[in-house]
Formats: C-alpha cells, sequence, structure tokens
C-alpha cells in the first residue's frame, strides 16, 4: 500500500468514527421507586412528611394505601399522622399499572406516663361518648403529688374542648370520630403529667325508636273504635324496652270536636304516657272551638296539654306563653336531642319572638348543638302533582271571617322560617292531609328529602291514616328507628307503619312502600352541624 493510500484510509475511518457508525443496542433502564423515611418513630397523633421518588425521575400518577391514623397525598407527597394506638404501621406507595411499590414503617410508641401521680377517669363509667357530646372527667393525685393543689391543674386535649375546674374536668367531642387524648399536668412540678384515651366511635351509640301517633280525631268521635287510644299507647309502653322507644309524638288533631267525652276517650290512651316515656301533643285544627277559626278558644287544649301537665318532668323544656307550642329535651344513642312541637299554622313573623314562629326559632337559636326533630300539624301534604311543603293559597286558618286574607304560616312558610337555616333540624312530622284520592295513590302518606341551607338532608313525612277510620283497627302508628350501621353496614333511619290492634293482640305491619321506607344516613357527618 502506498502512503497516500494508507493516509487515505486512516481519514476514512477517522470520519466514520465521528459519525457514530452503525447505531448498537442498548441494555433497558431499570426504573425504580423509593420511600423516606423507610421506618420513623413517633409519639401517638404525631405527622410524618413522606417523599416518594422515581428513578430516573418521572412525573407519574401514584396510589397510596396506609394502616391506621389518617393520611394526606398530593402526587408524590404525603402526610400521615399516627394514630393514638401504640404499634406498627405500614404506608405504601405504587404506580398504577406498574410493579413499582415502596413501603414506610411508622412506629407508634406510647409515651410512658411521667408520673403516677395523676390519674384520669370518667365519672360515668367509659371514656366513649358520640361526636359533639360531653362527658365528665375526674383526676386524683396521689403519692409525691398527694399535697399538691389540685386547683392548680392545667388540662388540655388533642382535639374537641374541654373545660376544667381544679381536679374537675368536662369534655366535648369534636364533629370527627377517632380516639383523642386528654391530658393533665401540674406546671412547675417535674415529671407531674397523667392521660386518658377517650373513644369517640361517630354519631349514635346505640339504635332507638321514636314513635309517631298520627291524627286521632276519628278513632275518639266512634264508639266502638276510642279504645283504641288506649290500645296504641298500652303497646307503646309495654314495648318500650323491647323496641328501644326514647320518645312519643303525636301530630294534633286529639279529637274532632270540643267536646269532653271526645278528650277523655283521647286521654284513656295518651295519659298512659306520663311518667313512662318522654311525649309531645301537637295543637291541630280541630282543637279549636271553632275548627280552624284561630280567634276561637284553645281552653280544652290548653287545660288537657297545657304547660301544666308536662312541668314537672326533666324533659320539658318549656312553651310559647300562650302554651300552645312546646319543646322537649331527651336522650338517645347516647346524645341529646330537642324536638319542637309546633302548633298548627303558627303565626309570624319569624324575626319577632313574641309569635308562635318567632318563640321556635329562638328555641333553636338557644340549642345550636343538639339535634332536632320538628311536629307540627300541617307541613307536607299530598296534594297529587303539587307534593311537598303545602303552599300559603292552601292556608286554611281564619280569623272570625273565612273569606279573610290569610295571614298564617303554610309548610313552605316553616320550611324557610325554621328549617332550611338551622342545620340541627334533622327530621319533620306532620299528619292533617289526605289528599292523595287517586287510583293507586297512597292518601294520607307522604315522605321526602329536602336540603337545608348547609346543603345536609332533612327527612320529612307525612302520617294521617283518618281516611282509613271506618276499617277495622285503623289504629295505625309510625315506627323511626335510628339504626348505628357496622362494618357491613350503612347507618339507617328505618320507618314502619304499625297497628297494635290488628290481628287480635299480635299486631300488622302496613307493608306498602309507602308505609314501609328508609333512609342511608351517615350520623356522625350530619351531626357535626356545631
Amino acid at each position: 500500500m502506498s502512503p497516500r493510500t494508507f493516509l487515505y484510509s486512516l481519514l476514512l475511518a477517522a470520519l466514520l468514527a465521528a459519525c457514530g457508525g452503525p447505531e448498537q443496542p442498548q441494555p433497558p433502564t431499570e426504573t425504580s421507586l423509593t420511600l423516606r423515611p423507610l421506618t420513623v418513630t413517633v409519639d401517638p397523633g404525631e405527622s410524618v412528611h413522606l417523599e416518594a421518588t422515581l428513578d430516573p425521575f418521572e412525573t407519574r400518577p401514584f396510589t397510596w394505601r396506609f394502616q391506621g391514623g389518617s393520611l394526606s397525598a398530593t402526587g408524590r407527597f404525603a402526610v400521615y399522622t399516627a394514630p393514638l394506638e401504640a404499634g406498627d404501621y405500614e404506608v405504601s406507595v405504587a404506580v398504577p399499572g406498574e410493579a413499582l411499590v415502596a413501603t414506610a414503617t411508622v412506629t407508634v410508641v406510647q409515651p410512658q406516663p411521667l408520673s403516677p401521680g395523676i390519674v384520669i377517669r370518667s365519672a360515668s363509667g367509659e371514656p366513649t361518648l358520640a361526636t359533639g357530646t360531653s362527658i365528665e372527667l375526674t383526676a386524683s393525685l396521689s403519692g409525691e403529688l398527694a399535697d399538691e393543689p389540685g386547683d392548680a391543674l392545667v388540662w388540655e386535649a388533642s382535639a374537641g374542648r374541654i373545660e376544667a375546674d381544679g381536679l374537675t374536668a368536662v369534655y366535648t367531642a369534636p364533629a370527627e370520630s377517632g380516639q383523642y387524648l386528654v391530658s393533665a399536668s401540674l406546671p412547675g412540678v417535674e415529671d407531674a403529667f397523667g392521660s386518658l384515651l377517650v373513644d369517640v366511635p361517630g354519631g349514635l351509640l346505640e339504635p332507638f325508636t321514636i314513635v309517631v301517633i298520627p291524627d286521632t280525631q276519628t278513632l275518639v268521635r266512634q264508639g266502638d273504635k276510642t279504645g283504641l287510644v288506649a290500645g296504641m299507647a298500652r303497646w307503646i309502653v309495654e314495648n318500650a324496652e323491647e323496641r328501644g322507644i326514647v320518645f312519643v309524638t303525636q301530630l294534633g288533631d286529639v279529637v274532632w270536636d270540643d267536646r269532653a267525652v271526645q278528650w277523655n276517650a283521647a286521654l284513656a290512651g295518651l295519659a298512659l304516657l306520663d311518667g313512662a316515656l318522654p311525649y309531645s301533643v301537637s295543637l291541630g285544627d280541630h282543637e279549636y272551638a271553632i275548627q280552624e277559626n284561630k280567634a276561637s278558644s284553645t281552653d280544652s287544649f290548653h287545660e288537657h296539654f297545657g304547660p301544666a301537665r308536662y312541668g314537672g318532668y326533666d324533659w320539658y323544656g318549656g312553651s310559647h306563653p300562650d302554651g300552645l307550642s312546646h319543646y322537649q329535651i331527651f336522650e338517645a344513642g347516647g346524645r341529646s336531642f330537642l324536638h319542637l312541637n309546633l302548633e298548627w299554622e303558627p303565626m309570624g313573623p319569624a324575626s319577632d319572638e313574641s309569635t308562635p314562629l318567632g318563640w321556635a326559632r329562638s328555641v333553636l337559636e338557644s340549642h345550636p348543638h343538639l339535634p332536632t326533630l320538628i311536629s307540627t300539624h300541617a307541613y307536607l301534604w299530598d296534594e297529587p302533582g303539587e307534593k311537598g311543603h303545602f303552599p300559603d293559597s292552601a292556608r286554611e286558618g281564619f280569623f272570625v271571617e273565612r273569606d279573610e286574607p290569610k295571614v298564617t304560616t303554610s309548610g313552605a312558610g316553616i320550611f324557610t322560617a325554621l328549617v332550611e337555616p338551622f342545620p340541627q333540624v334533622l327530621m319533620v312530622f306532620n299528619g292533617h292531609y289526605h289528599k292523595d284520592r287517586e287510583p293507586g295513590g297512597s292518601r294520607g302518606e307522604y315522605h321526602q328529602v329536602s336540603a337545608n341551607a348547609s346543603g345536609s338532608e332533612v327527612f320529612e313525612m307525612l302520617s294521617n291514616y283518618q281516611w282509613m277510620s271506618y276499617a277495622d283497627a285503623p289504629d295505625w302508628i309510625r315506627l323511626v328507628e335510628f339504626q348505628p350501621g357496622d362494618s357491613d353496614s350503612h347507618d339507617r333511619i328505618e320507618v314502619s307503619t304499625f297497628s297494635p290492634a290488628r290481628r287480635g293482640t299480635a299486631g300488622e305491619f302496613r307493608d306498602v312502600p309507602s308505609s314501609s321506607f328508609g333512609f342511608e344516613i351517615d350520623f356522625a357527618r350530619r351531626f357535626a352541624f356545631y
């Protein structure tokens, strides 16, 4: 080879090398997923910041899973809040669709009490209470702390509210369920500390039942049916323990006419509730001396079901000055409930506390933390094509002359004044109407779910069986059961309609869709209105 040819060969080889030559296959790059920190030890309730990283780095969606506690995540970043119980808990992150998973272990260590000299106990037994309710706590000092002044104790809670006075405190649980730590310490005294773990499982601790007695007017005017009112009440009292009955509400139109014989027939039953259960009786349009004339006398109703009837009971809250509307507070499911029974087509305006509507509004404003039920005679109606809150055009209450302008409050007006603005109002019951006479219509029955101003559900139902007054044993009552769920079921409000006298003494349930229905509800979320 000549020197010139050799030189050309070297130049060609260098040029090919500069151009890269034929492309060579590269080994695949392996993607790995890591989570930091991998292990961490924390105190109960402490938060841990976690970060997931892909190598090589990519922006990808992540799926997070965790045990115990709670977690909030945004992309590859997460904050895990440890539970209050000691133990090892895993938090994992994965890339959807790929076999990429990384796991961190969070160890929760229960701090040892610094001193056994402060012991906190629940005055009512187990430290368990429903969301938003209260429990009384007591602290005791012993050992080296026995001589320390108890009024110097400082109380704290990891969530909720605590009001303390020395060795006693009242703890109010927050709106969310969970476990919360209540502690007490002596400032300036070394190692003086005590704590108690409080369990707040949710909205209700146990099931219970409310009984609704619809209009009884057609029963007490028939000689052969008057005993049915007593039969209703007797069945309620006898079955209260087995069925968890905690409250009874009667929806007005106790009598057909203002006659002593009819009042006595009604009292033969309703008086059986005295001393047995908290209860209320609402004023209907037939309780006026002249039906629907609100200027006529209500002396008989006041005599039989005025404030004097309930004044000796601790569950009775009070009444409007005219004694025709009342409120009660009863205990059920581990919490207190407010019940308000409002006279038929109450007068307003709601801004004036002297009116029945304004008084009712002031009761709600004074009890903002209590789940509330309202009973009134007229609220929903079952007019075909117009079912719902009865409108202003359907008002019936008059003063002296029937054709005068109506100034009473409709069902729509009650909703606007008392239901929609108050998040604690959970249910509304009424009777009075039975307008759906169409073939297959559910005459005297209607229910719906409305939304209040905060978007929460309000369960409303019309119950009136007087159209069946001449049938055998038309003594239908409503059973409204509050049923807390478990790990396998939702919370529910279950409604059934029952006759104690049908089929002899066995009773009978009315098994049609308008009489037997239910609502799913998350009690803990629904009661988180404080």
